[in-house]
């Protein structure tokens, strides 16, 4: 694991998953100070120690790191941006504001990063956290896939090779060559949601791919699945999820395949293209 600094920032969204990061910061001996982003934030903090802070309250927040002592930080969580009306911003907030809402994902968490790196905060990646999390290699869950699944996860990986370096989701749903649905704004969950109806159970199998976007920052919003994931997934009649090896984050390993073995679910590691 790498090395970090104690006591370590969580920026924290929507989800589980900045408990996850403080529980195994903990577990290490590393203290941890979370901000708990107000309005997206959604878990129970108490215990913890936290702040809870507004999104456009940017100064704050890193005040608020820095008089914990925090020299790294994690941002983790799933968040959903906000409309541009509706934050209301302090002054360094409202200099980032036009060319953040005006830019993709992944050059508006540049921007945050860079915020950060500028008063000695380093962003670091979940994974030097988290590593036991990070999808392993092969089948690990249910069955191995034949050729057919082979080739569409070979076709599905292409596209979405393709699709990352015009900073376009980390996720889509492929069945016999056709797309069924490519992640965008709305995440994989929201995605998964619309696939219901359009899986055809007669044609083979539907694959489910996620993986990093090319030249991805693995700091800035890393490809994460969880056990919500997993029951979309069934219920929409996909039978493999196939996720990045070493570049996907499995959330709640231990429930993800208990799912897939109570719904006939594989779930594979796969290679970069």
């Amino acid at each position: 694991m790498a090395d970090v600094a104690s006591p370590l920032g969580i920026i924290a969204a929507a989800g589980t998953l900045p408990k996850a990061v403080a529980d195994a910061a903990l577990a290490r001996d590393i203290d941890v100070f979370i901000v708990a982003l107000r309005g997206i934030a959604d878990a129970d903090y108490q215990g913890y120690e936290h702040q809870e802070i507004r999104v456009g309250a940017f100064d704050k927040i890193i005040r608020a790191l820095k008089d914990e002592g925090c020299r790294q930080v994690i941002m983790t969580g799933k968040f959903t941006r906000p409309a541009m009306t509706s934050v209301v911003p302090d002054l360094r907030a409202s200099r980032l504001l036009l060319k953040l809402f005006s830019s993709g994902d992944h050059a508006a968490l540049e921007m945050i990063r860079e915020e950060f790196e500028g008063e000695g905060i380093e962003v670091v990646d979940i994974s030097s956290v988290l590593s036991h999390a990070m999808a392993g290699e092969g089948v690990l869950a249910g069955n191995a896939p034949d050729e057919k699944v082979r080739a569409t996860i070979t076709h599905g990986r292409d596209i979405l090779t393709s699709l990352g370096s015009f900073d376009v989701g980390q996720a889509l749903v492929i069945q016999a060559g056709r797309v069924i649905a490519i992640e965008a704004a709305e995440g994989t969950d929201a995605m998964l949601e619309r696939c219901q109806g359009l899986v055809d159970p007669g044609i083979g199998p539907a694959v489910f791919i996620k993986m990093r976007k090319p030249q991805q920052d693995g700091r800035l919003d890393p490809p994460v699945i969880g056990a919500v994931t997993a029951r979309l997934a069934a219920a929409a009649g996909i039978s493999v999820l196939a996720v990045e090896t070493g570049g996907v984050l499995i959330a709640e390993q231990d429930e993800v395949f208990s799912v897939a073995s109570a719904n006939g679910l594989s779930v594979i590691g796969i290679a970069p293209a």
